[in-house]
């Protein structure tokens, strides 16, 4: 374990110096771009069920309103 921990800090400052800010940028970067599709995707899935609850409660309503035996 203690070997693995000393392989990680070792990749961790060899990465750090390797990479000035760029990479924070890039993962920033990346980091935004899938936030937004995720935004997008959730949103499109909300606004589909909203559309399919809606819909069902429309009929509902509609039925209950025109059948005397309801």
């Amino acid at each position: 374990m203690r070997d693995l921990i000393q392989k990680a800090h070792v990749k961790l400052t060899t990465f750090k110096r390797d990479e000035d800010g760029a990479a924070i940028v890039e993962y920033g970067v990346a980091l935004l771009i899938v936030v937004g599709i995720g935004l997008a995707i959730f949103s499109d899935i909300g606004d589909s069920l909203n559309s399919i609850f809606g819909a069902v409660e429309s009929e509902l309503s509609d039925e209950v309103d025109t059948n005397p035996n309801l």
